[in-house]
């Protein structure tokens, strides 16, 4: 059974920290166990191993680095599994995490600590967090006429807000000012014509338009059908197929229009000399499109006679969205 062997003063620069702790400590909380050290002394000795290993402990190592200790209390463990090793330094912060404060209590104590003059900044609470949030009803009515226009801009420190509409190229460009973002968390519409309490979504009712743009990519696709021989009956089993094809052709009309607008490679230089291009994840979603658009299409030629397949085929890529496929491939082949 794992236990205690030994229990001495260990030199901290014989300490070996376990490259994968998953516990990370920020400089403000090494500051905050060093204040405590200094303050109670070493009271909870590390953790290692035989060969120096740390397996609980680390935070207390960089404190002690921080106040210049040269040593620090260290109890040695044996028996220990690599398996329960690496599973006791998760447990061992991970199961006080999963007990739950008596905040009354805590309040209570701090009070108490304050009345005796005691930093209480040393114990890592802080005393107004302890009392908790208290409702104050805080509920305004709305003005009539809003302070907010369409247009207006707020700069909040490095950031900016603004009152307009996010399908609007010409919003964003002002907004953004010239400077491309990084990364975008957006909510667009999904074309469920919500209405709720706050009034209706804009741009979120396009079901007739995208139904149009469908039921015309389906004609085409039954007019290729009829064109090539295909009977009647066989074309109403095939609808299911037809039918998945064409909003497949829409949503890659969509998306194409989207990936135009998008810089469709990305070069990069990972700082060590190494440049090359990769492609923007854009285009991952656009291929899977393609993908899926062309197996059904697939599977509708199948259903032809060989050479009216082929016919059929000449005319599918003038008639099917333009592939960035090509450009992609293109741009590869120019960095190479």
């Amino acid at each position: 059974m794992p236990g205690i062997s030994e229990y001495k003063q260990v030199a901290i620069d014989s300490l070996i920290p376990y490259v994968n702790n998953a516990k990370q400590h920020t400089e403000g909380q090494i500051t905050r166990i060093a204040s405590s050290i200094r303050e109670f002394g070493f009271l909870s000795p590390c953790v290692i191993d035989n060969q120096y290993n740390v397996i609980a402990g680390h935070g207390r190592i960089l404190a002690a680095k921080k106040l210049g200790m040269a040593n620090v209390p260290c109890v040695f463990v044996e028996g220990l599994t690599e398996a329960q090793r690496k599973a006791y330094m998760l447990a061992d912060n991970r199961l006080s995490e999963l007990a739950e404060w008596d905040m009354d209590i805590v309040a209570s104590e701090l009070e108490a600590l304050r009345s005796m003059d005691f930093d209480i900044d040393l114990t890592g609470f802080d005393l107004d967090d302890a009392k908790g949030v208290v409702e104050d009803n805080y509920n305004p009515n709305p003005p009539e006429s809003p302070v907010s226009k369409y247009g207006d801009i707020y700069q909040l420190g490095r950031h900016r807000i603004m009152c307009g509409d996010s399908t609007s190229a010409q919003d964003v460009a002002t907004l953004m000012g010239g400077v491309k973002a990084d990364l975008l968390l957006t909510d667009p519409p999904y074309n469920v014509n919500v209405n709720g309490k706050a009034g209706s979504i804009l741009n979120d009712n396009q079901a007739d338009e995208l139904k149009d743009r469908a039921a015309k990519e389906r004609r085409r696709v039954i007019r290729l059908l009829r064109n090539a021989g295909v009977a009647e009956n066989r074309i109403t089993a095939l609808i299911p197929i037809i039918e998945n094809t064409a909003w497949m052709y829409v949503k890659l009309e969509d998306a194409r229009a989207a990936i135009r607008t998008a810089q469709i490679v990305i070069s990069y230089d990972n700082g060590g000399g190494q440049r090359g291009i990769r492609e923007n994840p854009l285009f991952r979603g656009y291929e899977s499109l393609w993908k899926a658009y062309m197996l059904g299409m697939g599977r509708l030629l199948d259903c032809m006679p060989a050479e009216k397949a082929e016919e059929a085929k000449d005319g599918l890529d003038s008639d099917a969205p333009n592939t960035v496929l090509d450009i992609v491939m293109a741009r590869r082949r120019k960095n190479a």
